[in-house]
């Protein structure tokens, strides 16, 4: 008999899309796209399915499921949530969301070897970014909001000291900042579902749950429907 242990993670935020199982916040069990932005409503349903057959294999059912609560990709996110909240729905388990920023963070923390301040950054198209600070240990130390990347962004932030700028709408600031403190990671840092696995093992410590009938992704900016073509949820079953 499968133990109900464990949470599935989801992260569709972004051009990388990936699922994953973790337990006590230790993966079991992943999948994410070869290639940036492949059609998230393609892979995820597939990729949700192989992820529970391999924990099911060990024995293990979902506890909660865990998504990447925006900011991001308005199709992106609409695709995550509906999906998380059909299965939480289905398997009759709660909703663990997770900021989008703050997976980004966490992606970063490997590569934060001199430990500073983490302000992560998504690509909002044009110079446009979503961004918000955190400290080494993941605590917010600002607001979400967008951004629209000038010379003077984040002056404050660089006048505490040195500012570690992660993710894809760091890449296109390069050019913009040239303060001192506004330190580059070496490497391209996108939000996983790998990364939120102790984020998500934290707020099912703390029993903190989404509404699953009115929860809702963080867009930040306006949202525009579109005509949604999403049935990644017709290929899964419920297992348990």
């Amino acid at each position: 008999m499968q133990s109900k242990e464990g949470i599935l993670l989801i992260e569709t935020a972004t051009r990388v899309c990936s699922v994953a199982y973790s337990l006590k916040g230790e993966l079991l069990a992943q999948r994410i796209s070869s290639e940036a932005g492949a059609n998230h409503a393609v892979q995820l349903a597939p990729f949700v399915q192989e992820v529970l057959t391999e924990a099911q294999a060990q024995g293990f059912a979902p506890e909660a499921i865990a998504v990447s609560a925006g900011p991001g990709s308005y199709t992106g996110l609409r695709i995550g949530a509906s999906t998380a909240k059909g299965l939480a729905f289905g398997f009759e388990i709660p909703l663990i969301v997770v900021p989008t920023l703050q997976i980004v963070a966490a992606a970063a923390i490997p590569y934060n070897t001199q430990n500073l301040r983490i302000r992560s950054m998504i690509d909002a198209r044009r110079m446009e970014v979503y961004t918000a600070m955190y400290d080494t240990d993941l605590r917010p130390l600002s607001d979400e909001r967008a951004e629209v990347l000038t010379p003077k962004s984040f002056e404050s932030d660089f006048a505490l000291g040195p500012v570690l700028l992660v993710g894809d709408g760091a890449a296109k600031s390069k050019e913009i900042f040239t303060h001192p403190h506004a330190v580059f990671c070496d490497q391209e840092i996108a939000p996983t579902a790998m990364a939120m696995a102790r984020l998500a093992q934290s707020k099912m410590e703390q029993r903190d749950f989404a509404d699953l009938a009115y929860w809702e992704p963080d867009y930040l900016k306006e949202y525009v429907a579109v005509v949604g073509q999403n049935k990644v949820l017709n290929n899964i079953t419920k297992t348990v």
